[in-house]
C-alpha cells in the first residue's frame, strides 16, 4: 500500500499535533500575548505604516545604486539605458507616494482632530 495518495492528510495531522497538542498539555500555562501594545486601530495602523515605510525608504537608495548600475554598464545598449531610467523613474515615484502618503495622513488626523 502506497503512502502518498494520503501523504498531504498524513502531513496535515501532523501538523495539527505539533501546533495545537501543546495547548492540550500545557493548559493554562500557555499565554497568548499580543506581539504588540497599542491603544486602537488608529495606532496599529500607524505602526504598520511606519514599518512599511521605513522598509521603503530603505529600499530606494539601493533601487538608485541599481539604477546606477545599470546606466554605467549600459556601453550604448539602449536597452539598459532605458532599464536604468525607468528604475530612477519609479524609484522617484515611490519616494514621493510615500512621503505624500505620510503627508497625507498626517493631515487627515489633524482634519479629524
Amino acid at each position: 500500500m502506497s503512502l502518498g495518495k494520503y501523504r498531504s492528510f498524513i502531513t496535515g495531522i501532523l501538523l495539527f499535533l505539533l501546533l495545537f497538542v501543546p495547548f492540550f498539555v500545557f493548559g493554562n500555562a500557555v499565554e497568548l500575548r499580543p506581539p504588540i501594545e497599542v491603544e486602537g486601530v488608529g495606532e496599529f495602523l500607524d505602526r504598520i505604516f511606519s514599518f512599511f515605510r521605513s522598509i521603503a525608504l530603505f529600499a530606494a537608495p539601493v533601487f538608485f545604486i541599481i539604477g546606477g548600475f545599470y546606466f554605467l554598464t549600459a556601453a550604448g545598449d539602449p536597452g539598459k539605458f532605458q532599464t536604468a531610467k525607468n528604475i530612477f523613474l519609479w524609484t522617484a515615484i515611490g519616494v514621493v507616494v510615500i512621503v505624500l502618503a505620510d503627508l497625507f495622513i498626517d493631515v487627515v488626523i489633524g482634519f479629524l482632530s
